[in-house]
């Protein structure tokens, strides 16, 4: 019998308050969940002032002054923890980079790209390039382009966001638009990942600016995919984080390159990045409500391909979808989903789609998340916090099985 995942995000009450002075040139590093408040001076974080700054459990955040010295007060729950550091993350490891190429922000530079390997500060460089430009009152988009370790939506989906003030995390905010892609490692279908990349862009049409944040695939092949990616999104800037080898290898492209110092590391284990990703679907999806689905009523949507005109017989479900591709449903002992090329079919054990992370979609657009829990003839029951009317289900290569996050294995024969 299949234990679904439970997402219950616990609070503590143990607290504790401290006070701390920083200087001129030092940062205040505050590891949550915690929180903080200016208390004598002016600090900022990520180039935005503050009057109470949250920091959620698994994210560290820097604090600064441009002052001789300011004070802050912290209230520190759990586990969490602060030190200061001498001008080695935050903005002052990139502020005379930046410097240099910060009026051009929402001018010559239209559309930006920020790479870097896994845990290098790719989203805070993001958060900081918009708290950059809507200081200049510049019209911000961010495109969450990082389906592995997504900030705007859960793992496996694509998010947009457009900006009307600074913010400090990206996970604090929703996106906007939402392009289903279905898998969290990028080297399983590059080809899905660009293309919907290049559809998530045109959301932003009325923006000064788009900041596209990118997954840490770049090793190995993911250099010629970068590559690849960077000539299909036609940035007019690359910020890419520490590798100045790469910055050879993306010389002959047409856009500016600004080399960044890669920040030291600030403890994010694995066990802190499982911790983040489970928040991250606690945040969207609730397993304390449910919904009935008639399958009859809907298509399903998988790695970029829409199914519909659904037919049932003797237990199997089929679909079929505008290329011709068809989509067959049915009981198995096997976990894996397999494609066959030479018959254009996709083969999908009902076993494997109890537990499966699913967006809901209503006229093209995602309007909530959920797991299927059971699939009892044409009647699907999904654990979601939305209740929405739908017209179409996109499967993942997620699912959830006693407690744990599963990769769905994907055989293309």
């Amino acid at each position: 019998m299949i234990k679904y995942y439970q997402f219950n995000v616990y609070y503590y009450f143990r607290v504790k308050k401290e006070v701390v002075t920083i200087h001129k040139g030092e940062v205040l590093l505050v590891r949550g969940p915690a929180s903080a408040r200016p208390f004598q001076g002016k600090v900022f974080c990520l180039a935005k002032d503050f009057k109470e700054l949250i920091i959620r459990k698994g994210k560290a955040l820097p604090i600064e002054t441009f002052e001789e010295s300011a004070s802050i007060i912290l209230l520190l729950y759990e586990d969490a923890t602060y030190e200061i550091r001498r001008g080695d993350l935050g903005y002052t490891i990139w502020a005379e980079e930046i410097e240099k190429c910060k009026s051009k922000l929402g001018n010559e530079y239209k559309k930006v790209m920020v790479i870097g390997p896994t845990d290098s500060g790719k989203s805070t460089l993001t958060v900081l390039l918009s708290n950059i430009s809507i200081s200049m009152n510049k019209k911000v988009g961010i495109l969450d382009g990082d389906v592995g370790q997504a900030d705007l939506t859960p793992p496996a989906f694509i998010g947009c966001k457009i900006l009307k003030e600074g913010i400090f995390d990206l996970r604090d905010v929703h996106a906007d638009f939402v392009i289903p892609v279905g898998l969290i490692d990028v080297s399983i279908d590059e080809e899905l990942i660009i293309k919907s990349m290049k559809k998530a862009i045109e959301y932003f049409k009325e923006t000064d600016i788009v900041i596209i944040n990118t997954d840490g695939y770049i090793e190995g092949a993911g250099v010629a995919y970068k590559i690849k990616l960077i000539k299909e999104m036609n940035p007019d800037a690359l910020f890419l984080i520490g590798n100045e080898e790469l910055k050879t290898r993306f010389s002959s492209l047409n856009c500016d390159i600004i080399n960044l110092k890669i920040p030291p590391a600030i403890g994010k284990d694995r066990a802190t990045r499982a911790l983040r990703r489970e928040m991250q679907y606690a945040k969207f999806i609730s397993t304390n409500s449910r919904i009935n689905i008639d399958l009859k009523t809907v298509g399903f949507g998988f790695l970029g391909r829409i199914f519909k005109n659904l037919k049932y017989e003797l237990g199997s479900i089929s679909l079929e979808s505008e290329d011709g591709y068809k989509m067959r449903i049915f009981s198995s002992r096997e976990f894996s989903i397999v494609i066959n090329e030479a018959f254009k079919t996709v083969y999908i054990p009902i076993e494997v789609l109890e537990g499966m992370l699913v967006g809901l979609e209503k006229d093209r657009n995602i309007v909530g998340y959920g797991l299927i829990e059971k699939i009892v003839d044409l009647k699907a029951r999904i654990a979601t916090s939305s209740k929405p009317i739908l017209d179409m289900i996109w499967l993942t290569l997620i699912r959830f099985v006693n407690n744990s996050e599963q990769k769905i294995k994907l055989l293309r024969i």
